[in-house]
């Protein structure tokens, strides 16, 4: 995985504000890739890229947090499922979304529980934990002249593999 350069306190990311973070990567002579689909070559070398990424030493395994299996902004789902109002300061989008979410409010329901039912079966049975890249769509992928490289690493967790696993699956 093609890693950021650290900053001169040898930390990879540099605070902009309270919310904002900026981290510099070298560059990268290769092919780069779309979010299409991939073919069976480049799959292949996405899997041996994976599993070493996953069989990664604990001293890089213990730099990364663990998944914590939150769902970004759920709370702001529920509120929608609940009242059936998009608040209009979260942008343009705001009241259509909350109408499509209120729309299929049932199977969001249904899906969100489905969900917390997973997350209570793997805390209950924790599964191996690796370390992951958390994206490893063909737009994160590049080719060079010495291999194939996963890049942008900035949603890498402590996680199950399957977490890796999913676009992989052609269908």
């Amino acid at each position: 995985m093609v890693a950021p350069l650290p900053a001169h306190n040898g930390e990879p990311l540099i605070p902009l504000a309270d919310c904002f973070t900026v981290s510099v990567y070298p560059f990268v002579d290769g092919e780069s890739y779309d979010w299409d689909n991939y073919t069976l070559e480049h799959r292949r070398a996405v899997l041996d890229l994976l599993i070493a990424v996953h069989t990664a030493p604990p001293q890089v395994r213990d730099q990364a947090r663990p998944d914590d299996y939150a769902i970004p902004f759920r709370d702001a789902v529920t509120t929608v499922l609940t009242d059936g109002r998009g608040d209009p300061a979260r942008g343009p989008y705001a009241r259509p979304a909350a109408e499509l979410l209120t729309a299929h409010a049932a199977g969001v329901r249904q899906a969100l529980a489905r969900y917390d039912d997973l997350v209570a079966a793997a805390r209950a049975d924790p599964p191996e934990l690796v370390l992951t890249h958390g994206e490893p769509h063909p737009g994160n992928t590049m080719r060079t002249e010495n291999g194939w490289l996963l890049i942008d690493g900035d949603t890498a967790l402590i996680a199950p593999p399957e977490r890796d696993l999913w676009d992989l699956d052609p269908n």
